[in-house]
């Protein structure tokens, strides 16, 4: 049977990524991932147009960190320029997808996200699970 795991690339296997949330919405704090390539840990950049944090402010006298302004992930590193947003849905703590299949750039075009990268079919209203909504994009455009 189809599955999943099995339209999933087995290699590299990538490690979670530390996320803070923005406005309801997890960004990335760096712009890589550790994945193993051939057995071996390496730091991979995160997709151009992957929302990062770009700057951090203090709240609760030092104690905690709040996303102060969001920026765009472009080669691995996070800048301040906007443009292809990549909008994640928080499906659970730790792991998101994308909202759409394909991102906005520049108010005027946009660019579709690679096959198999996985977005919402639709999104439900709170008390609703989310996780049985999540599809596998393939040539077809979400809807």
């Amino acid at each position: 049977p189809d599955s999943i795991a099995r339209r999933t690339n087995k290699e590299p296997a990538c490690f979670d990524y530390e996320r803070m949330m923005y406005e309801g919405e997890e960004v990335a704090v760096e712009c890589k991932k550790t994945c193993y390539v051939n057995r071996w840990p390496e730091d991979i950049n995160l997709e151009n147009g992957e929302k990062c944090v770009y700057k951090k402010t203090s709240q609760y006298f030092g104690l905690s960190e709040k996303v102060a302004e969001v920026g765009t992930c472009q080669d691995g590193m996070c800048i301040k320029k906007l443009e292809c947003l990549r909008t994640k849905l928080l499906v659970y703590p730790g792991f998101s997808v994308d909202k759409d299949c394909t991102i906005k750039c520049n108010d005027t075009s946009s660019k579709m996200l690679d096959n198999g990268t996985m977005c919402a079919l639709r999104t439900s209203t709170p008390g609703f699970t989310f996780w049985s909504l999540v599809w596998y994009k393939t040539y077809h455009a979400c809807g």
